[in-house]
């Protein structure tokens, strides 16, 4: 498997606000990796709609501390919920892991 199809960063949810503000959440720390562009499965698909998700991308990367409660943006600027991560290996036996994300309704601010 082959990791050119471009670069995912994926940040950490963070809440900005001062204290006692009403919170606002921000995107910092990220970390960069190549990924290879999977296609949504009929199968995986419907499942994330009976659990009230639509999930529109699935993409792999090599083995990475990566987690649901992240955010990925791609390099056109579109953001996405981390809704499910697998741990799995390719076919070279090679350690992956799998991100099934869901289209964010509104775009987080990344924190300067």
């Amino acid at each position: 498997m082959t990791f050119d199809d471009g670069i995912v960063k994926i940040y950490d949810v963070i809440n900005s606000a001062e204290p006692g503000g009403l919170p606002v959440d921000k995107l910092q720390n990220p970390a960069s990796y190549h990924f290879h562009e999977e296609t949504v499965g009929v199968t995986r698909y419907y499942e994330a709609i009976k659990a009230n998700q639509l999930i529109e991308r699935v993409i792999t990367t090599y083995l990475a501390p990566i987690n649901t409660n992240q955010v990925a943006v791609f390099e056109d600027g579109s953001q996405y919920l981390i809704r499910m991560v697998q741990l799995s290996t390719d076919e070279n036996g090679i350690k992956i892991t799998r991100l099934s994300l869901e289209r964010n309704g509104e775009n987080y601010e990344i924190a300067g």
